[in-house]
């Protein structure tokens, strides 16, 4: 059995929950934009359309927000991740895996380590999908400029 079960199965848990926030972001974020398109389309279809023209700029901070706000719930599930690897590897027994995620989301850092410089942590963030949605790339183009990586 695994030492520190209990606190593995939380930090589980955790990232169940911080995954499972993440995903429902999105759906708002895209619903949230589908209305404003669909105001706007209806609007250009009347004698008014530069009121559809002032709608960007709503579409534009809603875009904003989405991509803020799910980048950072991004790394908090990324961080999740790396704990648990870091778990597998037997590198870290983990007590108080709650007090650990708050202080990662308050400094960035885990016990004195800058976790987005941690080697393991980087390797984390080159999903493809992810790259894609956060540097607004092709995929193939990443694969193409990571090809060490792929292969």
């Amino acid at each position: 059995m695994r030492e520190g079960k209990e606190n593995y199965d939380e930090l589980l848990v955790m990232w169940d929950i911080q995954e499972s926030l993440l995903q429902s972001y999105r759906g708002i974020f895209i619903t949230s934009e589908s209305i404003i398109l669909a105001i706007a389309a209806i609007i250009l279809s009347t004698k008014l359309p530069l009121i559809a023209i002032i709608l960007t700029a709503p579409g534009f901070i809603i875009l904003w927000l989405w991509w803020s706000i799910c980048k950072n719930r991004a790394m908090d599930v990324s961080f999740i991740q790396w704990l648990l690897l870091k778990i597998d590897d037997k590198e870290y027994t983990i007590s108080e895996p709650v007090r650990i995620f708050k202080n990662w989301q308050n400094t960035g850092k885990y016990k004195e380590i800058e976790v987005k410089k941690d080697r393991y942590f980087k390797e984390l963030l080159k999903s493809t999908t992810r790259w894609k949605m956060e540097n607004g790339k092709s995929s193939s183009s990443y694969i193409h400029d990571n090809m060490d990586y792929v292969l």
